[in-house]
This record gives C-alpha cells, sequence and structure tokens, in this order.
C-alpha cells in the first residue's frame, strides 16, 4: 500500500543533512504520530527527517502559542489541537480518534529524528512482519551536548515505538508511560536520536516540570501500586527497580545510589565530559529535586503541590 506523500512542501530554510541524503525509497504502509507543545525551535528537524518516508504525519498539538502550528502546516502535517490529561491519554487519542489508513503507526517525539539506516531499513522490516507481530521495538541514541552517550545504561535502550494500526494501548499514567500491545513484537536493527538542542536552560526547566509532576503523582498515592509484573522485557526490569529498590529507600539518599548506579557501576563516566554533566544533572540534580518537593509537600500539608495535571 502506497500512502500519500503529504509532507513534501518547502523547508522554511532548514539546513540539514536530511534533506541531500539520497536513501532509495520503498512504499511502506506507516503513518507518524508527533506529539506536541510549543516546539518551533526542533520542529522543523523531526519533520525534514521524517519526510524522507513519504508518510502521513499526524501533529497532537496541546495550544501552542509559538510557530509550531505554522512550522507543521508548512510541511503539509495533519493537525489536531486539544487537551488532554496526560501524556498517554494524548497518545491513546490518537491512536483511537485519527483517521489512520496505513498498517502500521510510529510515535516520534519532537526532540527525536530517524537516522539514514531506519529511513533505509524500515520499509523491508515492516513489509516482512507477520500477522502475528503488533509491535517494532526501536533502538534509541541519546545525544547530549553533541555527544552520543554510549554508556550508563544510555545504550542500548530499546523502546516499542511501531504498533499496528488498532492494537496498541499507553498505560494510564502521567510518566513513565509503557505501550501495550496484544501480540508479538519485533527488535527493528536501526535506531532512533533523540537530542534536546534547546539548550540546558529549557532540559532543566523541562525536568523541572517532571519533577513536579512527580511530586504530583506522589502527593495524591498516585504511584503506590506496583505494576512491574503486567510488563515484559527490559521495561518490566527497569520498572522493577524503581519500584522495588529506588522507591523504598529514604529521600535524598535515593539519588546518590541512583548516580553511582549509573555513573559508576554503569560506566556512564566513559562519555567524558558530556556524560559527567548528563548523569549529575539527570540521576542526581533531578532525583534530588523530586524528594525535596515530595519533602516540601509534606511540611506545607500539600500546599505547594501543583493542583492539577494536564498537557
Amino acid at each position: 500500500m502506497l500512502v500519500a506523500y503529504c509532507c513534501g512542501c518547502r523547508f522554511e530554510g532548514y539546513k540539514d543533512s536530511f534533506v541531500d541524503s539520497k536513501i532509495t525509497m520503498v512504499p511502506v504502509s506507516l503513518s507518524i504520530l508527533i506529539p506536541i507543545l510549543n516546539e518551533e525551535v526542533l520542529l522543523p528537524r523531526v519533520l525534514a527527517s521524517a519526510k524522507r518516508l513519504g508518510v502521513d504525519i499526524y501533529i497532537l498539538d496541546s495550544g501552542s502559542t509559538d510557530r509550531s502550528i505554522e512550522i507543521a502546516e508548512s510541511f503539509g502535517c495533519k493537525i489536531h489541537v486539544g487537551k488532554w490529561g496526560s501524556f498517554a491519554e494524548k497518545i491513546n487519542w490518537g491512536l483511537n480518534n485519527l483517521p489512520l489508513q496505513t498498517v502500521w503507526v510510529m510515535r516520534l517525539d519532537a526532540d527525536e529524528y530517524l537516522t539514514d539506516e531506519f529511513v533505509a531499513k524500515i520499509a523491508a522490516a515492516l513489509n516482512s512482519q507477520g500477522e502475528n507481530v503488533d509491535g517494532i521495538m526501536v533502538g534509541r541514541q541519546i545525544k547530549f551536548l553533541g555527544k552520543w552517550l554510549r554508556h550508563g545504561g544510555m545504550y542500548p535502550s530499546a523502546h516499542l515505538r511501531i504498533t499496528r494500526v488498532g492494537k496498541a494501548r499507553y498505560e494510564s499514567r502521567l510518566l513513565d508511560e509503557h505501550v501495550h500491545v496484544p501480540g508479538a513484537t519485533y527488535k527493528f536493527s536501526a535506531d532512533i536520536v533523540e537530542e534536546e538542542s534547546k539548550g540546558l536552560a529549557i532540559w532543566s526547566r523541562k525536568h523541572i516540570g517532571y519533577a513536579e509532576t512527580e511530586c504530583f503523582i506522589h502527593y495524591n498515592e498516585l504511584s503506590h501500586e506496583k505494576t512491574w509484573r503486567r510488563l515484559e522485557g527490559a521495561a518490566r526490569y527497569r520498572r522493577f527497580l524503581r519500584e522495588e529498590i529506588y522507591d523504598r529507600f529514604p529521600l535524598f539518599i535515593r539519588p546518590f545510589g541512583f548516580w553511582f548506579y549509573r555513573y559508576i557501576f554503569r560506566l556512564g563516566f566513559l562519555d567524558g565530559m558530556p556524560g559527567f554533566v548528563f548523569h549529575l544533572l539527570h540521576a542526581f540534580w533531578y532525583r534530588i529535586l523530586v524528594d525535596a518537593l515530595i519533602f516540601e509537600s509534606k511540611i506545607t500539608h500539600g500546599a505547594s503541590v501543583k493542583k492539577s495535571h494536564s498537557i
């Protein structure tokens, strides 16, 4: 099935290696779903990357006030604007309500893009799957301060990103949601890349928002259920570590253990200065911030906790 080339529009002067990439395309029955909110900086890169597949690209926007919608329109994308209670609710709405006319659908975030290897191989990989396969696991390369982080548990890290239309459902969680499919999954041999290029200040502000959400979850007792047994593979292992080990440690002690596990035990130090900064911020500063907000919520009897969550 050959799907329409809905993103064959101008690049608004965007300069990137994607434009000059010489890859022979094979028809692929795939749609791409990109959730956004004020992503005018990153959106041209991800759209220029995804455009090479020649597939339908759907944008789920949560009310952007910057040029995100204008940029998406310039790439010919199909745009839906709304307000959802969580990221999982947003993606589930898209999977259930968008007029997807393909066999497969892929979620791609605004701070990600497709590698040349991914573009070259994905059609053959999808076209070769039997009816028993409902999901495709995709590897993710994390680039931070210009460096691909290969250690500290950052790689390889496969995530279920491509699912058969009508088969996927995201967990009803505010953070760290996992996607379920009824059938088998297949591990694709190529990666996508996650690279936040807005700068450390914006990266930090985004994680402050995540920390506030974690505090909201903890204070409202939304995270006490043990869910790791419902998962499989690497997702089950990661959730087990979080629910059965990390969450049992006292506040302000557990970030030290998590940083040691990532940076020392999982050899994060081998990624040089970018690895040092990443793990110091992501495995220590962020976790300390979460614990500090939880502690504050206790001494203020919830007055410091945000009152609602939406995206």
